[in-house]
């Protein structure tokens, strides 16, 4: 007659050990949404730029994997893409093939005048982009609202340019001290250039520093570019004058203080950081043909090296992926120099090349192999962040010696296939 109590007795001691324990234990919200946060660029005395030290070669080599890089995470079907087109700002969405002007009378944001340079933020919220002598604007795409970075770019002798966004939807631009006025008396020059970090989230500037301005060749140094971390500068010397004194862009580290530059022509960094890709048209002036140099960081011998198909040829606008393997550039079968640097010969003829043909992680050292993905390019504006796809203009060149026949394409890098977004005055620049 007491089994029945002990085993009830049991049962409960049972329950209050298995179950009891699940009320005191947190609520399963299910998976939560990522959030952007805000990159940290202070960063204590480790990012505060210090002076490059002498040379073109940093002192102390960068130690470089050689190992293939990480893929990049694969972009949104519907990533936007942005353009000038009529110094407007237009949008297109490649999943549905809309697009519309985002500027100018009647668009969503109301903005009235000259715009150029648009550049997408990674997360595909915002676009940036700059006003012509006036102002840097911030876009967010998801409600057409804006912000203005107001700067003291009143003349077209300035510095000040949208160098890109870094992995957390922070906006980079330059800020000239000074002005160049070279005309007219009294003259003037830019005395220095800083790049301020601006969050659109929060809509102001999280950071500031400055760039290079004691380099060991003439000019003021400005941004064009910055890698996804923030820690590289793609540098543009500035020089101010009435010609152009075709001082090649470098890589500044804002970590170490290092300058990476060459005679030759320009240099870019690759997104993770790994490898540097150089453009070199010594050759041209013994009538040989122009090179591309890909290096480790940090390493002084190239691992790869590209030459153009023929004598004459000049390699122009270099553009990594973002997944790192791949370089785009553009083919000129000819070229020619004034004062400066070689420019390309618009006659026609140029190509769409990518190199190594095979990746980088599929590269043997030595010379490198590229593949044709296009004829006539004019321009790279840029590539879709899957790595998958390049955003060009094409078009021939008429008797009058202008452009004529403006394509914006997406070219798939596989398959070659390309898709017209739309036709017309397209240049991300002002013309």
């Amino acid at each position: 007659m007491r089994r029945i109590p002990i085993l009830t007795f049991l049962l409960i001691i049972t329950f209050l050990l298995s179950g009891c324990c699940s009320f005191f234990l947190p609520r399963n919200t299910g998976p939560q949404p990522a959030e952007t946060e805000a990159t940290n660029l202070s960063g204590g005395d480790d990012m505060t730029p210090v002076p490059p030290p002498e040379g073109s070669l940093p002192t102390e080599a960068t130690e470089a994997p050689p190992s293939a890089p990480e893929p990049t995470e694969a972009a949104p079907s519907n990533w936007p893409i942005a353009y000038a087109k009529d110094n407007q700002i237009w949008i297109y969405y490649p999943d549905t093939g809309e697009k519309f002007a985002l500027t100018g009378a009647g668009s969503p944001s109301g903005l009235e005048g000259s715009f150029s340079y648009p550049k997408v933020s990674p997360s595909g919220t915002f676009v940036a982009f700059n006003k012509q002598y006036g102002e840097f604007i911030v876009l967010n795409l998801e409600d057409h609202s804006f912000a203005r970075i107001p700067n003291g770019d009143t003349q077209m002798w300035a510095t000040e340019n949208i160098l890109g966004w870094d992995a957390h939807d922070n906006l980079y631009v330059t800020q000239q001290v000074g002005a160049c006025v070279f005309w007219e008396e009294p003259s003037s020059n830019i005395t220095g250039v800083n790049i301020l970090v601006y969050d659109p989230r929060a809509g102001t500037v999280v950071d500031s520093f400055p760039l290079p301005q004691n380099l060991s060749f003439t000019g003021n140094s400005t941004g064009i570019g910055v890698t996804p971390d923030g820690r590289f500068i793609t540098g543009d010397p500035f020089y101010c004058g009435p010609e152009n004194a075709g001082i090649p862009d470098f890589v500044y580290d804002r970590q170490t203080g290092a300058v990476y530059w060459q005679k030759g022509g320009d240099t870019r960094i690759s997104a993770d950081e790994r490898w540097l890709a150089e453009l070199d048209d010594s050759k041209l002036n013994e009538q040989g043909a122009g090179e591309i140099h890909i290096k480790a960081l940090g390493e002084e011998d190239a691992r790869l090296t590209y030459t153009g198909a023929t004598s004459g040829t000049l390699l122009w606008e270099l553009h990594w992926s973002p997944n790192s393997e791949y370089l785009a550039a553009l083919e000129f079968p000819s070229a020619e120099r004034w004062a400066g640097p070689w420019t390309p010969n618009y006659k026609g003829g140029n190509q769409l090349i990518v190199l190594p043909a095979n990746g980088i992680s599929e590269s043997a050292p030595g010379q490198a192999q590229a593949r044709v993905l296009a004829e006539n390019v004019i321009d790279i504006f840029s590539w879709t962040p899957d790595s998958q796809y390049l955003v060009v203009t094409t078009g021939t060149v008429g008797a009058d010696g202008y452009y004529q026949n403006i394509a914006l394409k997406l070219i798939n890098l596989q398959t070659l296939e390309q898709t017209v977004i739309d036709s017309g005055q397209i240049f991300n620049y002002m013309y």
